[in-house]
């Protein structure tokens, strides 16, 4: 018998009136020669307040590009990003984005790379050390702070690279396909502390990826995306208790409802 239960991720689950981001009727094209690809349009959704969403679909569909716009690193052709009821119209410290590739300075510390952010801030030098000794506590790196990046292995450069953005508190991390490069134990462990975190630190979370396993295993919600152009076709509700056994029925069960939903 297949058993469901409420998510709760947080002390109580977010509701409509805890909108934190509103993507209305977003429409994204560019130039290619003498002609025009429209890569997003219309596109439209919400998310919650301390909300973990992922979006899934297929190659080229657009996943990225909505990221980018959502982060305010692109502009979009038509329709409009808000932010607690502000347009978004450029990158702000309030939205946070993890790539793939960590991006961390290869010539600084693991230390150095994650109080990188402080600079500017007016912080005491005993204040960044406290700062940084904090959330390098979170992500279990503190033995390895005077480490560069070259002598880490790849799950610790992306747990660096959460550091790195978690450090500056923004309101939303916009997560790019963060763990695609790694291996699949070093990923479950990947996924099961970026959880922990979010409990922890009670961010809203816009997760893109393709594998459609690691979004039943995060998600409160999942949006499908549909392609040529891009638009969100379905989105689907986790109503799986935490931690989620990927061997149990009713996870495997939704991860062919989404497999279904993006054929």
């Amino acid at each position: 018998m297949k058993t469901r239960a409420k998510v709760i991720p947080l002390a109580r689950r977010p509701g409509p009136e805890d909108a934190l981001i509103e993507v209305d009727g977003v429409r994204k094209v560019f130039p290619v020669g003498a002609s025009f690809l429209t890569v997003l349009d219309e596109v439209r959704f919400q998310v919650s307040r301390g909300e973990l969403v992922c979006i899934i679909g297929r190659s080229g569909c657009g996943k990225s590009t909505l990221l980018k716009i959502l982060a305010g690193f692109l502009a979009p052709s038509a329709g409009k990003v808000l932010l607690n009821g502000e347009t978004v119209a450029r990158p702000g410290p309030d939205r946070c984005m993890v790539f793939q590739e960590d991006a961390l300075f290869p010539w600084l510390t693991v230390r150095e790379n994650v109080a990188f952010g402080l600079r500017g801030k007016g912080l005491s030098t005993t204040e960044v050390r406290e700062q940084v000794d904090k959330f390098l506590a979170l992500v279990g790196l503190r033995e390895f702070h005077n480490y560069l990046p070259r002598h880490i292995s790849g799950g610790m450069k992306q747990r660096v690279a959460l550091a790195r953005v978690l450090i500056l508190e923004p309101q939303v991390l916009l997560m790019d396909e963060p763990f695609a490069a790694l291996d699949a134990q070093t990923r479950e462990e990947m996924q099961d502390l970026l959880l922990t975190l979010w409990r922890q630190l009670s961010h809203t979370i816009i997760f893109v990826t393709h594998d459609i396993t690691e979004a039943v295993a995060l998600a409160d919600r999942v949006l499908v995306m549909s392609t040529a152009p891009g638009r969100i076709q379905q989105q689907l509700r986790v109503e799986l208790a935490r931690p989620r056994r990927r061997d149990r029925e009713d996870f495997m069960d939704l991860a062919g409802k989404l497999s279904a939903a993006l054929r």
